[in-house]
């Protein structure tokens, strides 16, 4: 007999940002409660889901972990169609990352879903004198982008949990369940390495 599902519906969410502003920290800790203080880039698409109560009903979070690195950027874009909401992170210690939040925010408008839930998560609050991006800066950016602002801490665990389930709350309204998979199991964890593909890519453009 086949195993049944123990949530209500599975939603498609990604988290987005530049490079090294702790997106792959602040979704471990949200689904493992762990933190790693190594700083290691991810080259690909990283998957895994975590399940949570939101309006009534039990959600599998299907959660993407994207590159940022600017060579990645046009093959990420085609993940964010399957989207149901989105994690925007840049790190208040990073003013670059900050400023390119507006580069994230229009290639959602252009790739994404029109009713996509948005969240705009400024990470390493824990950063103390180092912080280059003040929060009134980071509430003004998202009022003028009509998104909710949440800080957070991936080391400290501070408003994470918060921020994913804000997102799920979000997004319960518009999600119907349905999420397109690329030939995946319902296991924990996935990675797509980009690399090839980015190779590929190169590799048919000199051809030209």
């Amino acid at each position: 007999m086949s195993k049944q599902p123990t949530y209500d519906l599975m939603c498609k969410f990604l988290i987005l940002g530049s490079s090294q502003v702790g997106k792959t920290n602040l979704l471990t800790r949200f689904t493992d409660d762990n933190y790693s203080e190594s700083h290691i880039t991810t080259i690909g698409v990283d998957f895994k889901f975590k399940e949570v109560k939101t309006n009534g009903k039990v959600m599998k979070m299907q959660i993407w972990d994207t590159a940022g690195q600017e060579k990645f950027r046009t093959l990420t874009q085609n993940y964010y169609k399957f989207a149901h909401g989105v994690l925007l992170v840049y790190a208040v210690d990073d003013l670059k990352s900050f400023q390119e939040i507006t580069f994230w925010m229009n290639s959602l408008k252009q790739h994404g879903k029109n009713d996509i839930a948005i969240i705009l998560i400024a990470n390493k609050k824990d950063i103390g004198d180092q912080r280059v991006v003040s929060q009134q800066q980071g509430e003004e950016l998202a009022n003028q982008l009509g998104v909710d602002y949440i800080e957070t801490s991936a080391k400290l665990g501070l408003n994470v949990h918060e921020a994913f389930q804000r997102l799920a709350d979000l997004a319960s309204q518009q999600c119907n369940g349905k999420v397109s998979l690329p030939n995946l199991t319902e296991d924990n964890n996935y990675k797509i390495n980009l690399t090839k593909s980015t190779k590929s890519a190169q590799k048919k453009k000199e051809c030209c």
